[in-house]
C-alpha cells in the first residue's frame, strides 16, 4: 500500500511541470514549507542472534531505537492528487490546493509521516520546520496569509 501511494505522489509530481505543483485556479491556495528532519523508528535487526532471556525479552519491544536522516531532499510530499518533492534543502511547494482540511502526507525511504491543514481561498499556507516523527508529522509553526503577499511572511 505504501509503494502504492508513493508510486502515485511521484507520478503526481512528474507530471505537473512545475515542482510538483499544478496552476492555480480561483479560490485556490498555495501551501509550502519546508522538511526539517526525518526520524524514524527501527526495529531490531533479523540477524539478532542473542540466545538469553534477556536478548529474548529485548526483542520482543518493537522499537530499540531511533535515528536522524539530515536529508530532507527528496521527500515526496502529497495533498489530495497534488504533489511535489523538497529540493536539497527541503522546500517544497504545492500550488492549486482548494479550500478545506487537507491531509498531507510526507514520504521518504517507506516511512509515511501525516499532519492536517487547514486551506482557505486564495491563501498561502506556510509550514515552518516539518519533523516527521514515526508515522506523524509535527510542524513548528503555520501561517496563513493571503495571496499577493511574501510567501513565508507573517502578516501584521
Amino acid at each position: 500500500m505504501l509503494t502504492i501511494v508513493a508510486i502515485g505522489l511521484f507520478l503526481t509530481a512528474c507530471s505537473s511541470g512545475n515542482d510538483g505543483g499544478s496552476v492555480s485556479g480561483s479560490g485556490s491556495s498555495t501551501v509550502e514549507g519546508n522538511v526539517s528532519s526525518i526520524t524514524m523508528a527501527m526495529l531490531p535487526p533479523l540477524d539478532n542472534k542473542e540466545y538469553s532471556l534477556a536478548g529474548f525479552l529485548k526483542s520482543l519491544l518493537p522499537v530499540q531505537s531511533a535515528y536522524a536522516d539530515s536529508t530532507v531532499e527528496g521527500v515526496q510530499v502529497g495533498i489530495g492528487s497534488l504533489g511535489t518533492t523538497t529540493n536539497s534543502s527541503g522546500y517544497f511547494r504545492i500550488d492549486g490546493v482548494p479550500p478545506g482540511t487537507h491531509e498531507i502526507v510526507f514520504s521518504k525511504n517507506n516511512q509515511t509521516a501525516r499532519t492536517s491543514v487547514g486551506v482557505g481561498e486564495n491563501e498561502i499556507i506556510t509550514m515552518r520546520n516539518v519533523r516527521m516523527q514515526g508515522s506523524q508529522a509535527r510542524v513548528e509553526n503555520v501561517e496563513h496569509q493571503p495571496m499577493g503577499g511574501t510567501p513565508g511572511t507573517p502578516q501584521n
